[in-house]
């Protein structure tokens, strides 16, 4: 029994000691955490005042700063005490009249200044300009974009007809060819046609021929150079006996050459007609005689 009642007081002091001991660690950590100031009112007041104070005197708005500054931190309840600004003059703002004054110095002078300072290169300009005006009267003039459309040359007229009245007449002439010949014997009716000045009786006869869609045949005159007009409409030379062929003749005289040599002027009257006996039945003496 004696040994249960000590094992118990035993046990009670070891839970008074822990106690004691957590109490003793808990005081000692709240002594050593330092006290926070707090802001009060009336310190929040002070500096109001002073502010207020400073708008009115002018000499005490450079001090403002930094007796505002001692204020909140001498106070003991303030929440955070700013840190006090720099004591040296040199740091402290500039006054409106000394901002002014470097402002003055450090503004760079002005466009206009420079211009009155530096005078202008007026003979430089006077010699480039005078150059420019010597360069555009030397070169020629541009042709103009818009050029005059070329002239056509002048178109004449000359009248032209093509005939084989002595061929339907003809004992020699075969009935395939009489068959494909106009009954009136007029190829060409006496027509008026445009030729351009240069232009041959042959040119003339052959542009025609293919503008009317009429059978026309001719071959070169080794010897001349010249043009023999073959066949006329499916007409050609003998088919009418040995002395038949086509001739040609202007302004009623025939020509003792080739059609391709005759240069047609304005007004002539060209003339193709076929003969059956060399030219006795048309009317060209040279040749039948």
């Amino acid at each position: 029994m004696k040994q249960q009642k000590n094992g118990r007081l035993l046990l009670i002091g070891l839970v008074i000691a822990g106690v004691l001991t957590a109490a003793f660690l808990l005081g000692g950590q709240n002594a050593s955490q330092p006290s926070v100031p707090r802001f009060s009112a009336s310190s929040a007041e002070t500096v109001s005042s002073e502010e207020a104070s400073v708008k009115g005197d002018p000499s005490k708005r450079d001090r403002l700063p930094f007796e505002a500054a001692s204020s909140l931190s001498e106070s003991s309840s303030g929440i955070v005490s700013p840190a006090p600004l720099a004591s040296d003059p040199e740091e402290r703002p500039s006054r409106p009249e000394e901002l002014a004054a470097a402002s003055k110095e450090e503004t760079p002078p002005s466009s206009s200044q420079l211009s009155a300072e530096s005078p202008a290169p007026v003979q430089s300009s006077v010699e480039s300009a005078a150059e420019s005006s010597a360069e555009s009267s030397a070169q020629p003039p541009a042709a103009s974009s818009e050029e005059s459309p070329p002239e056509r040359p002048a178109v004449s007229l000359c009248t032209l007809r093509v005939r084989c009245n002595n061929a339907l007449s003809s004992p020699q002439i075969r009935p395939e060819v009489l068959r494909l010949l106009p009954k009136d014997g007029v190829i060409i009716e006496s027509s008026s046609v445009s030729f351009q000045p240069g232009e041959s009786a042959f040119d003339v006869l052959r542009r025609e021929c293919m503008a009317r869609r009429i059978h026309l045949d001719f071959s070169s005159i080794p010897l001349t150079g010249g043009v023999y007009v073959k066949g006329i409409h499916n007409l050609y030379e003998f088919d009418c006996g040995s002395l038949s062929g086509w001739m040609i003749s202007v302004n009623g005289e025939f020509l003792k050459s080739s059609c391709s040599d005759y240069l047609v002027s304005e007004g002539d009257e060209i003339l193709y007609v076929y003969t059956c006996d060399l030219g006795k039945d048309v009317g060209n003496e040279y040749m039948g005689s």
